[in-house]
């Protein structure tokens, strides 16, 4: 059983819609959550495509935290693990 990540908190985190199709981790750390996001999924969206995903994860960041969670956003290189690349 997760530590800090609660069947709550996902169903409240499902309730944000993502922008565009992208992979994120919710990774538990000793001291709080990671969002992980990774470097080629990102890379492949425009800037303003990039922006509205760095809003998508603040408001997740948001709503960990508004369970007194500490969380941050950690990027991965590559890409995502088990992925075939096209």
């Amino acid at each position: 059983m997760s530590k800090f990540y609660t069947e709550d908190m996902y169903r409240d985190i499902r309730k944000i819609k993502k922008p565009y199709p992208f992979h994120v981790d919710i990774v538990e750390h000793s001291e709080g959550l990671a969002l992980r996001i990774y470097e080629d999924d990102i890379m492949r969206f425009n800037d303003g495509q990039r922006y509205e995903i760095v809003n998508y994860l603040g408001e997740v960041l948001k709503s960990i935290e508004t369970y007194g969670i500490p969380c941050h956003i950690q990027g991965a290189k590559g890409g995502v693990p088990g992925r075939v690349r096209p």
